[in-house]
C-alpha cells in the first residue's frame, strides 16, 4: 500500500473504503489493460490471466510461477541496462522487459490472498508497465461507478 500511497494518495485512500467486489474488479481491469499492453505469450500466464478476470483466486503455485518469471523478466532488463551506455537511453528491448515484469508482478499480486495492499500492489505494478494513465484512468473510472 505504501508505493500506491506515495504516488497516488487518493487513489490509495479510496481503496480502503470500496467494497471488496469493487477492489477486485479494480484490479482486473488494471491487470487486463497491463496485459493488453504488455502481452507475455507465455501459456501459464495466459492462464493465470484468465482464471483472474474470470473471478478465481490463483493457487500458491501459480503465483510462484508468476514470481518466479517477474524475477527472470528483471533479470533480463538488468542486463540490458548494465549494457548501455550511462548517456544513451535504454533500448526498446529493456524497457519491453521492465514492463512484462510489472504486468506479471501485477498478475503475481492479484494472485496473492484477497487484500487492500495485494491490490493495491497490482494496481501499481500494473501502472508500472506503462507511463500514460490510463491504468490509473480505468481504476479511478470503476472507483467511481455508482
Amino acid at each position: 500500500m505504501k508505493r500506491l500511497e506515495a504516488s497516488e494518495k487518493h487513489l490509495a485512500q479510496k481503496m480502503k473504503v470500496v467494497s471488496e467486489e469493487k477492489r477486485r474488479r479494480t484490479v482486473r481491469v488494471a491487470c487486463e489493460i497491463a496485459f493488453q499492453i504488455c502481452p507475455v505469450d507465455l501459456p501459464f500466464v495466459d492462464e493465470s490471466l484468465r482464471q483472474l478476470l474470470s473471478g478465481y483466486q490463483l493457487s500458491i503455485e501459480q503465483v510462484s510461477k508468476l514470481e518466479w518469471l517477474v524475477a527472470q523478466l528483471d533479470e533480463e532488463y538488468f542486463n540490458l541496462q548494465d549494457i548501455q551506455n550511462e548517456d544513451m537511453e535504454l533500448n526498446s528491448q529493456a524497457l519491453h522487459f521492465f514492463s512484462q515484469a510489472r504486468a506479471v508482478s501485477a498478475l503475481a499480486c492479484a494472485g496473492r490472498e484477497d487484500s487492500i495492499e495485494s491490490a493495491t500492489e497490482a494496481i501499481y505494478e500494473a501502472a508500472s508497465a506503462i507511463e500514460d494513465g490510463l491504468i490509473l484512468n480505468a481504476v479511478f473510472a470503476v472507483l467511481s461507478e455508482i
